[in-house]
């Protein structure tokens, strides 16, 4: 009897440390798909993001383009003046706060000028020959490049001197 109670005992305390060991392995689980949920979450986040700013570069470049071609102003009234260099200060002022909200989820805009060509981050669509710069050295920045999370999502198009 008293056998009999002991091996009882004991495939009970095995059965327990199956139950145990299972439902161990069942938390486990629960965790590894509990954090790869939370992976998955934030890659699309961040997947969404890049194609929301891709869809809004060629806006910051037309923003960019705006502000690179400032009526000239000279020939009209004070007050006509006045006006329209708040209303230009006004868009610079868009501008500036939209690239500040994306910068802010990580983008940035990529420094070429004077640089070196960078085949990885840059494309030479124009060579030109400029005295006192160096070979391969980027004269002009025709579009810019950006990178969203250190990944480059848009190479600079940028002209190259030749000497």
């Amino acid at each position: 009897m008293a056998e009999q109670k002991s091996n009882l005992l004991e495939e009970m305390k095995k059965q327990c440390d199956e139950y145990l060991a299972g439902w161990q392995r069942a938390k486990a689980d629960y965790e590894n798909l509990e954090k790869q949920f939370v992976r998955d979450r934030a890659e699309l986040i961040k997947n969404a993001n890049e194609d929301l700013i891709l869809s809004l570069l060629p806006t910051l470049d037309n923003f960019e383009k705006a502000r690179a071609h400032q009526p000239d102003i000279s020939s009209c009234s004070a007050e006509d003046q006045k006006l329209i260099s708040q209303w230009m200060e006004g868009v610079q002022n868009i501008y500036k706060q939209i690239f500040e909200a994306l910068r802010q989820i990580g983008l940035e805009r990529m420094e070429v000028l004077g640089k070196e060509f960078d085949p990885n981050t840059m494309e030479a669509v124009e060579q030109r020959k400029v005295d006192g710069k160096g070979d391969n050295e980027v004269v002009e920045e025709i579009v810019p490049g950006y990178q969203f999370n250190k990944k480059i999502i848009r190479p600079a198009r940028v002209a190259v001197n030749k000497n």
